[in-house]
């Protein structure tokens, strides 16, 4: 009996579990992304709250200190919109190459499934051309037998 060859198969298994994590990787990342596109969409909802708060302050008789102040808030939420917006083109690179690494990964994986199929059929010919010599061989003893 010949021993079965698993080698493709485990290999097989393991891309998928590669592609799983990648895809797990992708979704990690998206979920950054979006995330971080909500905190920038709030930071635009702030800084335009405060511009015209700004601009009503600046209207009508106003304190200089208020001034200031709501100018100083303005430009430290510019400055963290900037930090934001920095890690925002890093959070969509780091998913690009988490997509390029799943798409790479899957590629992977489809190669090895097969070559899984194809170590399976070369298999199961083998066990037919055994399993046709065996009759073959009964065959021609019976032939011989009977003269």
């Amino acid at each position: 009996m010949a021993v079965k060859n698993n080698t493709w198969l485990i290999l097989e298994k393991r891309a998928q579990r590669r592609v799983a994590s990648a895809m797990a990787d992708v979704l990690k990342a998206g979920e950054s992304v979006t995330g971080l596109e909500g905190s920038e969409a709030r930071m635009n909802q702030l800084i335009s709250e405060y511009r015209s708060k700004l601009a009503a302050v600046e209207s009508g008789t106003h304190s200089i200190g208020d001034n200031m102040n709501c100018r100083r808030y303005i430009a430290h939420i510019e400055e963290v919109k900037a930090r934001l917006e920095a890690s925002l083109v890093a959070a969509r690179e780091k998913l690009a190459a988490a997509k390029y690494a799943h798409r790479m990964l899957e590629a992977e994986r489809a190669k090895m499934a097969g070559l899984a199929d194809r170590a399976k059929t070369a298999e199961e010919r083998g066990r037919a051309l055994r399993d046709q010599k065996g009759l073959d061989s009964l065959a021609i003893a019976r032939f011989n037998l009977a003269r």
